[in-house]
């Protein structure tokens, strides 16, 4: 009989792959309520999609099979049996692998794609209607969506430099890309921006996860200026 861990691994491969019959969907959720680590397992696994489907598909160069395994066979190393693991396992380490081979595909043969690829996602949200304006103490936050994207503008006043910070919560909504130009970090449920001056203006696109709505919380300085829930109708 399947462990819980085996079954957990399999339904939650089936329902990212969107193959999973309503029976299935209930049986995870009974899994998912019972569970804080199952549900930290599906939604890890579900930001890991998201991060895969938003990455623009293309074609390999002819070459790159004969080079990967010309570079395989040369390294000299033998394999070894690897130890056993369970499918839940076996399925986040492909998932891993596969992100991986996106990120070194990216870095390898499409130099400076980072930047140019964040900068060419974020352009036509500049078009997108705008759903929600937020404002506050002079500052302002600009909300655009298109179908379950949204991209979140801050746009703060001064005095400068000041820190710019938005999170939300990394089970209802996935990090897609940030702008470029303001000095920038970020993570799976926040982004930080520097702002230099007034010419910085810093967007952070966000992916909705499911059908629920999802908050933004947007802090300057370390202060919370506006916090919001994103409609998801």
């Amino acid at each position: 009989m399947a462990s819980d861990d085996d079954r957990l691994g399999e339904l939650v491969n089936l329902t990212a792959d969107g193959r999973a019959t309503p029976q299935q969907q209930a049986e995870l959720q009974s899994l998912l309520d019972k569970s804080p680590v199952a549900r930290e397992f599906d939604a890890s696994t579900r930001r890991i999609v998201s991060r895969l489907d938003s990455v623009e598909r293309v074609d390999p160069p002819a070459d790159l099979r004969p080079r990967v395994m010309d570079e395989v066979r040369s390294s000299g190393e033998k394999a070894t049996a690897p130890l056993p693991f369970s499918r839940r396992r076996k399925f986040a380490f492909a998932w891993a692998a596969a992100a991986m081979l996106v990120l070194v595909f990216l870095l390898a043969y499409r130099p400076g794609t980072i930047d140019d690829r964040a900068g060419a996602v974020m352009a036509p949200a500049a078009k997108w209607p705008v759903v929600a304006t937020l404002t506050a103490q002079g500052d302002s936050v600009l909300i655009r969506r298109q179908g379950d994207t949204y991209a979140v503008e801050p746009r703060i006043s001064g005095p400068y430099p000041v820190t710019v910070t938005l999170s939300w919560d990394p089970t209802l909504a996935a990090l897609v890309a940030i702008s470029e130009g303001p000095e920038a970090s970020s993570s799976t449920h926040n982004a930080e921006f520097t702002l230099r001056g007034a010419e910085d203006r810093p967007s952070v696109m966000l992916r909705r996860l499911g059908e629920e709505p999802f908050e933004i919380r947007v802090a300057v300085a370390g202060s919370e200026i506006v916090r919001t829930e994103v409609p998801a109708d």
